[in-house]
């Protein structure tokens, strides 16, 4: 008995032994498909969530975010404030964030951005005018369309910051070309602003009688010339309303009719004396100064001049489109400014941060007032001038029309402000200028984004 029950134990050690040394020599699961899929699975922890001291320390973090512009200088003290409030909104949130404004002066801004943008050494937020749909198409520009503004974009301006359904910029601020004028001039002589183009020749021949000069600009800095053919595009809009679908869709050419009533017009004025015999080499600044001053009546110009005129001259001025011969008269617009996100800059969240601090309602306001209008719904934009007044009345109460810089490629607007400038030093349009826009216009309308 004792035999067998020692056998036994000894039958079950061995037993054991023999497992325990096949377990020694197995090879372990992941050395083996079938093992690895017997085996049961490691329990997998929770991801982690992101803990709020996460994010505060990312905030916290020193970087570098640049902003290229044109249009803010520091020595006004109007857009001094405007940078200054723009830094403690974004400091609020990004406190060891360092801002560059980067100031780009002069025509060649937008060669210059595009060169940088081509290289990859362009700023991380930028403005810019009647470029969007180039640097869209070359890929420059990072998808905005899921911002809250996306949707509160004034209809006359989703135009110029959309493309191929996304939008790629917000609009900065909104204003138009037309005659702004000194209002004592023209109460001293009885005027009142014109409802056809001859009444505006009428009145303009009453003030030269008066020994001053009618109209005035500074072509001498080159931008102010296309306001000039800007202001008179009337002649343009009274023979075809719809000449931006019609130039696109090819049933209307440049060298049609319509553009030839308009440099009909201005060659008008300039052989009756009306445009001032010095203007092609006036300044924008000089011009300004002599309505101010009243050796000028008028000049072609926008809505940012009435707040400077106001505070500098304490003059006040006022506001007309031009009417056509019929008395077509549209009041035009375009975005002046859109700010738009380097599509490379490495962090889309803080870029879209700086964007929505450029254009809080708070601070925006205060720097378009008397000068522009938002592009954007959420918001109005108050004007104490009388000439800002006038501007906004007309545009309430005029139907509107696109600005030609929204309508004509960069090429095109070139070619007639050439034009422009021949008629002012006496000479005349002809066809083969107008071809050569119209050529322009075929080969570059691929820049347009017209719908």
């Amino acid at each position: 008995m004792f035999k067998s029950k020692y056998s036994l134990v000894a039958l079950l050690l061995a037993f054991t032994l023999i497992l325990l040394t096949g377990c020694g020599s197995a090879k372990t699961p992941e050395a083996t498909g079938s093992a690895a899929s017997s085996a049961p699975a490691k329990e997998t922890a929770a991801p982690e969530t992101a803990a709020p001291e996460a994010t505060a320390n990312a905030n916290e973090e020193a970087f570098e975010i640049s902003v290229a512009h044109w249009m803010l200088n520091k020595d006004n003290a109007n857009a001094g404030e405007y940078m200054k409030q723009v830094e403690l909104k974004y400091k609020a949130t990004y406190p060891n964030a360092k801002i560059v404004w980067n100031p780009i002066q002069g025509e060649k801004y937008h060669e210059l951005l595009k060169a940088q943008l081509a290289t990859k050494s362009a700023p991380d937020v930028f403005f810019h005018q009647n470029a969007l749909v180039a640097f869209a198409k070359a890929g420059f520009l990072a998808d905005l369309s899921d911002q809250a503004w996306a949707s509160h974009i004034l209809p006359s301006a989703l135009g110029e910051v959309k493309y191929g359904g996304k939008v790629y910029g917000v609009p900065v601020d909104v204003s138009g070309w037309g005659v702004f004028y000194n209002k004592k001039v023209f109460a001293d002589l009885g005027l009142t602003a014109p409802k056809t183009f001859q009444e505006f020749l009428d009145l303009s021949e009453k003030i030269k009688a008066a020994g001053i000069t009618p109209v005035t600009s500074g072509y001498k800095d080159g931008w102010p010339i296309a306001g000039s053919w800007f202001s008179l595009i009337n002649f343009v809009f009274g023979a075809d309303p719809d000449i931006a679908k019609h130039l696109f869709d090819g049933t209307k050419k440049i060298n049609g009719p319509e553009f030839k009533s308009m440099f009909a017009a201005y060659e008008a004025m300039v052989k009756k004396g009306v445009i001032s015999k010095s203007i092609l080499s006036t300044t924008y600044d000089l011009a300004v100064q002599q309505v101010a001053e009243g050796k000028a009546a008028m000049h072609f110009n926008g809505p940012w001049v009435n707040s400077f005129v106001a505070d500098k001259y304490k003059v006040d001025l006022g506001f007309f489109t031009i009417p056509d011969d019929k008395g077509t008269n549209f009041v035009t617009s375009a975005t002046n400014a859109t700010v738009s996100l380097n599509a490379n800059y490495p962090n889309k969240e803080r870029g879209q941060d700086m964007i929505n601090a450029l254009i809080d309602p708070a601070i925006l306001a205060p720097f378009l007032e008397n000068s522009a209008f938002s592009g954007l719904d959420t918001f109005i934009v108050k004007h104490k001038t009388t000439g800002g007044q006038e501007y906004s009345e007309a545009i309430g109460k005029q139907e509107g029309k696109m600005q030609p810089s929204i309508w004509l490629p960069p090429s095109v607007t070139e070619l007639l402000n050439q034009m422009t400038t021949k008629i002012s030093s006496g000479k005349s349009v002809s066809d083969d200028d107008l071809d050569a826009a119209d050529k322009a216009y075929q080969r570059d309308k691929g820049l347009l984004n017209i719908e």
